[in-house]
């Protein structure tokens, strides 16, 4: 059971990290003139990292109670889903979106909602 709990934790970690990295290609996928798709792609997910260290994250702040944590998080993943596909990714989007899925559902299971 630790076991498995360590791997979805660390299933998790790589999911934030991922969204953080999907927003960043969609930024630079902008047909925006100039610097602007550079702009995009670093202010998208330092925006997104903002708003999970403030209301999402363990130790945050202002650390949301579910199910309005849990929606947050739906709707930032779904932006990184969102974005992939806008940058024409729709298969990394769809594997994205497909481990988000996953990872929600095994953090039910485990009982590793509300912490």
């Amino acid at each position: 059971m630790a076991a498995m709990r360590g791997l979805v934790l660390a299933l998790r970690f790589g999911l934030e990290i991922g969204l953080l990295a999907a927003l960043g290609v969609a930024g630079l996928a902008l047909a925006w003139p100039g610097p602007w798709p550079f702009v995009a792609a670093v202010v998208l997910p330092l925006a997104v990292a903002a708003t999970w260290g403030a209301w999402v994250a363990p130790k945050a702040p202002r650390r949301l109670g579910d199910p309005g944590r849990g929606l947050l998080e739906l709707v930032l993943f779904g932006l990184g889903v969102a974005g992939l596909v806008a940058a024409g990714r729709p298969i990394l989007a769809a594997t994205f979106g497909v481990l988000v899925v996953g990872h929600l559902l095994a953090m039910i299971a485990l009982g590793l909602r509300g912490r």
